[in-house]
């Protein structure tokens, strides 16, 4: 019975110290977004909690994380981009040698960004996978740009 109060009653300052304490709050609102997979939204109040608290822990690693995941996401918008003004000096007819050059440092530069990407601490498998299939496309254009040059 003691044991049972004891647990509840630890279980229970933990829940309000959590609850009233605006950093820890406010980190445990972050790893909510973080989990949903609302990268910005989870790096913002991450930060907000260190500047109340710099030396919690969750919203440190909740940043760091979330600002990794917006990393691979802007790779992915990049290479998107990228992608789009590589078809277009296609569509033109016959490329010049030097948009076949301009194609291969766009493809360089794709290539260079992803080797640069922690992986190992992205946690979201279709993020991950999203970016992998740019790197693959880049690889082949890159490799198809450099036989023609």
């Amino acid at each position: 019975m003691k044991t049972s109060i004891l647990i509840l009653t630890v279980i229970f300052g933990t829940f309000l110290y959590f609850q009233f304490n605006p950093s820890y709050r406010l980190s445990m609102e972050a790893k909510l977004y973080y989990t949903v997979g609302d990268y910005e939204i989870a790096y913002k109040l991450a930060d907000e909690s260190l500047k109340i608290r710099e030396y919690n822990t969750m919203a440190f690693h909740i940043k760091t994380r979330s600002g990794l995941a917006l990393e691979m996401k802007r790779f992915i918008e990049e290479a998107d981009g990228f992608e789009v003004k590589i078809l277009e000096i296609f569509k033109k007819g016959k490329a010049s040698r030097q948009d076949k050059l301009r194609v291969k440092m766009m493809s360089d530069v794709i290539l260079s960004k992803y080797h640069n990407l922690s992986h190992r601490f992205i946690e979201d498998e279709e993020l991950q996978e999203s970016a992998k299939e740019r790197f693959e496309k880049f690889q082949k254009i890159n490799s198809q740009v450099k036989e023609v040059i």
